[in-house]
Order: C-alpha cells, then structure tokens, then sequence
C-alpha cells in the first residue's frame, strides 16, 4: 500500500490530540449533569439498581467537576420539572450530561423513558405518561459545548406486556430504535445497541453503569475512546449485550479530563513499527464520524495494513459516502404509475401527501404556494401524524377529519406534524368567511397580541397567531404552541386566560406565568406583562 501520505496523518492527528472541544476540569466554565434512577414503579416490579447506579455515576461526575442534580424515582411530574429545571442550568454550559436509568421502551418508532408512576394501559397514553427521547436533548439543546445523553434503558420493559395497542400500524420494540442526534456536539449512548435489551444487574450496578464508573474518570481518554472501553468490558461481562453510540461530534478529539502532564493522550503519535490497537481505536473514533473521503483514505494509508477489520471499516464508509454523493448528484426519478395512483391530492388545501412507508402518518410531497397548507407552513418531507388530536394513516383519514372540523363550524384545526428532527402544529385553516353562532371561534385576546382557538376538550388552548411586537411576543409565545395554564391556573378557554389576568391584576401583578408546550416537547413556562 502506498505509504506517501503517512506523514501527513500522523501529523493530522497528533494535531487533533492537542485541540480539546472542552477546557479542563479546573477551568471549565460550565459542567452540569441530570442524573435519574427509577427504580420504585408503582405498577411493576422494583427494579434493582437504578438508584445505586444515579448515586454513584452522582458522586463520579461531582469528582470530574461537575454541578449534578440527583432525582430518585420520579414521577411524570417529577421528571417534567427537574427536565425544565436542568434546561435552566445547562444553557450556555460547556458541557450537559443527562443521565437516565430505569424503565424505557419503543413503539412505533418512537423512544420513551418511563416515570414512576406510568400505568400506559395504552399505547396512547404514552405522549401524557412518558417522556421521548428528543425531550431530554431538548432539554440540552443551549448547550455551547458537548452534549451527553445515556441511557441505561434499555432493560426487558414488563409494560410492553400489559399494554393494548390501539393500532396495528404501531408496535412495540426491543429495547431502542437507533436515533440521530438532533444538532451538533451531541453524543447519545445506549447500554444495549438498538433493537437489543439490557442485563440489569445482580449486583450494585448494572454491567453498564459499571464499565462506565471504570473508565469515566481515566484522564487524557477521548470521550469516543472511552465508550469504546465501556462497550468492551459489558460486552466481555454479559456475553451478549453490546452497548452504542449515535453521535454527531466533531473531528477532534474531547476529554472530560486532559492528558497528565507529561502522559501522551491516547491519540498521540506513534511510529508505525510500534503502533498499539488502542492508538488505531482512537484514530478510527476521530474518523469514523467524518464525511471527508480523502481522511478515510488517509487513515487506511496509515492503518489499514496493519489492521483489517478497521480498514474494512473505513472501506465501507468510504462506500456509503461514495454512493451518497453520487444518488445527490442524480436528478430525482420520475414516479412509476403504481406510485402516483397512491399519491393524492388534497386540491381544498393545497396538499399532496401519499401513505408513509412506515405505517404512521402520512408523508407531505408537495404544498401549492399561497395555499392553506402553505399558510399553516406545512413543508413537502414532512409527515402529519394527526389531525385534531386524532391518528391519522391515510389521505381519506385527513380528509375525514378536516371534513369533520368545518362541518362542527371550526374555521381552524391543529395537525401535529413530524419533521425530521422535530415535532410542531400546523394550524391549518378550514374555510374563510364569518364566524357563525355555532362556530368556537379563535378569540384574540386584546392587548395581548394572542389569538387562542378552544380545543372543546378541556385540555388547554392552541395559539393561532402571536401580533408582532405585542406583549405575547415579548414573552416568547409563539403560533402553534398549546397553553394549559395561566397564572398557575388551568385555562380551557379564552374566558380563562381573561379571568386569570383580572385575578392577577387584582392582587398588583405586573406579570403572570404562561405553561406552554409543543406536542412532543416538554412544558415550558413564560412570563407574560399585563400591567
């Protein structure tokens, strides 16, 4: 093999050992970590060690400097507010830990970790017991430097047993489905790969949060490096369960703690007649992420020779990232026949959707500008999961239930919509014209710059309009969000919001408290001016 470029990538590399995302514990400006042990479920069997496994991945992290907040056993409540309290803390941090282990399971696709008191006798109660993966790392999303999420979740789930599956085109998972991190700087770690459950544990900790202790506070340790170590030692102490890491970290390496003075970090150069596994380990952890062709290269040239399955590796990504560029470079194919008979369009809205090949939902293929679709900002590659709080699975089920929605009087509706790494409300208008006697209308609440549509369900409000430069804009309350309470007080109306104001005021408040949620994330909470 040619050895030209060799040089140059021991060069590159011991120039990535050097350049750390993160300063050292000392001088860190920000570390903060959540860490959540459930253990006592109220409607299953306790299980062992989640809380041996927070108290002591606690005190680990408080060792490595950081400011930890530790939650035994909470409850859907508990962990909304400690999740609202922590998304305080870590804004601006230089790098956020959350960790979680307890009771989690997949379904449909979807991933949730399970509080306390989660009963789930369906599979659609698990937007209103459970907690999706995507909340925990919104929850870090203001992060400035590395975000870090694991789960030690992945346990054999007792609920996946007991709970009745509303529809067939949902279905309950081993363990957890593979995720994408959400934005930059992220790594997410699962005890057990996905698709695949984890060993609890006979002793103190689980394998998982055992390997972890070993290995989290040996210094000059690349972060990947490190879960490599960790994967190892479970893999080598449960025989089958083999741990994974979805991550969208930089090219370079990242310590929770620097090299010792005078100690190589494991990156470091290394002649070739002398090259270790553990050095060819941390090179690959460097590349293994990147979409740069000519560093897999590279790092073959150097390597490979020496080391078959990591250049089979690195071949391989070298394959995919070939074949990515050439399917970009190709013009999108014309539909076949059978594929445009199962698109339709909805012309009264200006959509075009077609089945998803998932079974849930259906996918957005077009929006004619200046349409309804259009002016609800629905985009093609989008998915629209429901419509009115109803499941939908097919261009009939939507036309249904819009046809429902006008027919009741409503000039608007709410259709939760799934993008590719988040969830929002389309609020889609119906028909244009006056409001009718029998029609609920949207009601703007005036000096506010709000305009709030009843649900008629009692579950809160959805705000259909925010004016600019208002008092509800100020406040950060935006179009699409569903408000449940107003100054601490349960709204289902605009009457409601109106009555919490008056009460406010009467006791000479000049601001109140706005509970406020998009349908997939966590509460959140504003504070709105009235005087």
């Amino acid at each position: 093999m040619p050895t030209r470029a060799r040089p140059q990538i021991l060069v590159l590399f011991a120039a990535l050992a050097v350049c750390l995302l993160v300063a050292s514990p000392g001088l860190a400006k920000g570390r903060v970590a959540l860490i959540i042990g459930n253990a006592a479920y109220s409607n299953e069997i306790r299980l062992n060690n989640p809380v041996n496994d927070a108290d002591d991945l606690a005190t680990a992290f408080e060792g490595l400097n950081f400011d930890v907040d530790l939650h035994h056993d909470l409850t859907f409540a508990g962990m909304r507010r400690a999740l609202r309290e922590f998304s305080r803390k870590a804004a601006g941090a230089d790098i956020a830990v959350i960790y979680f282990a307890g009771h989690g399971m997949e379904v449909g696709g979807r991933n949730y970790l399970i509080p306390t008191d989660a009963e789930l006798a369906t599979d659609r109660d698990l937007p209103y017991e459970a907690f999706e993966i995507a909340q925990l790392t919104q929850a870090i999303a203001d992060v400035e430097g590395l975000k870090l999420l694991i789960l030690d979740a992945c346990r054999d789930n007792p609920f996946a047993q007991t709970m009745e599956m509303t529809s067939q085109k949902r279905s309950v998972g081993r363990g957890f489905s593979r995720v994408e991190p959400a934005s930059g700087n992220m790594l997410i770690a699962y005890s057990a790969a996905a698709g695949t459950t984890a060993d609890d544990g006979s002793g103190r900790n689980s394998p998982y949060a055992r390997a972890l202790l070993k290995h989290i506070g040996e210094p000059g340790l690349d972060i990947r490096f490190m879960f490599g170590k960790v994967r190892e030692d479970v893999l080598q102490s449960t025989g089958t369960q083999k741990p994974a890491e979805y991550s969208s970290l930089p090219g370079r390496p990242i310590f929770l703690i620097e090299p010792e003075p005078g100690v190589p970090a494991a990156v470091d150069e290394t002649p070739e007649e002398s090259v270790s596994a553990d050095t060819v380990v941390a090179a690959w952890a460097i590349v293994e992420q990147t979409d740069d062709i000519s560093l897999l290269e590279a790092f073959r040239e150097q390597f490979g020779e020496k080391n078959a399955f990591y250049d089979a590796l690195a071949r391989r990504r070298i394959e995919s990232l070939s074949k990515s560029e050439e399917a970009m470079a190709k013009p999108e194919p014309e539909p076949t026949e059978p594929e445009r008979k199962r698109r339709t369009t909805l012309a009264e809205y200006g959509l075009m959707v077609t089945p998803d090949e998932k079974g849930y939902g259906v996918r957005v293929i077009g929006v004619q500008p200046g349409s309804a679709a259009d002016d609800a900002e629905i985009t093609a590659g989008s998915r629209i999961v429901s419509v009115d709080r109803e499941d939908v699975a097919s261009a009939a089920d939507i036309e249904e239930s819009l046809g429902a929605v006008a027919a009741s009087g409503r000039r608007a509706v709410a259709l939760l919509v799934e993008h590719h790494d988040r969830y929002s409300y389309a609020v889609l208008k119906t028909e244009d014209g006056e409001d009718t006697e029998s029609t609920p209308p949207e009601i703007a609440l005036a000096g506010y710059g709000l305009t709030v549509l009843p649900f008629g369900d009692g579950r809160g409000v959805l705000v259909t309009a925010v004016a600019s430069g208002s008092a509800a804009a100020n406040a950060g309350i935006r179009s699409g969000v569903e408000m449940f309470q107003v100054n601490e007080k349960t709204v289902a109306s605009a009457d409601d919001i109106f009555k919490a104001i008056e009460s406010a005021k009467s006791y000479g408040r000049s601001s109140i408290p706005v509970t406020l949620s998009y349908p997939s994330g966590p509460l959140w909470f504003r504070y709105l001016l009235i005087d």
